[in-house]
């Protein structure tokens, strides 16, 4: 876990992942409130191997494995958007870090495509053109 990460926040959710969440709470309706979302059968905590190992599971059967795609590979993708949406002080946030700085450097991926907004920028610097 990274060193400057805030653990308990609350943070927005896309609707999709709320579905999922509904989802959930409906089929746990059963359990105490206060019970865990996502469990083993056993109804204790997912182990980080067991997590890992159900991802790989997923990427596989996905045609996707082998790719290089790990968690941090998502991570980074949310932050890298987020960043390009809003500004890298929403994304630090999203991630849960107290500033931007482990988020630029870690986490965006920087953009190799020009920006045309430095073209039409410097255009102004050009001078006057005068018809002949």
């Amino acid at each position: 876990m990274d060193e400057d990460v805030d653990v308990d926040r609350t943070v927005a959710i896309p609707q999709f992942a709320a579905e999922v969440i509904r989802k959930r709470l409906v089929a746990n309706d059963d359990r105490e409130p206060d019970h865990l979302l996502f469990f083993t059968k056993y109804g204790i905590p997912i182990t980080p191997y067991n997590a890992r190992r159900t991802f790989r599971q997923i990427l596989e059967d996905a045609g996707l494995a082998g790719r290089g795609i790990t968690p941090h590979s998502f991570r980074k993708t949310v932050a890298t958007l987020i960043s390009q949406e809003a500004d890298f002080e929403t994304a630090a946030g999203m991630l849960g870090h107290s500033g931007t700085q482990i988020t630029k450097q870690h986490y965006i991926e920087r953009s190799t495509a020009p920006n045309p907004v430095t073209a039409a920028t410097l255009d102004k610097l050009a001078p006057p053109v005068t018809d002949p």
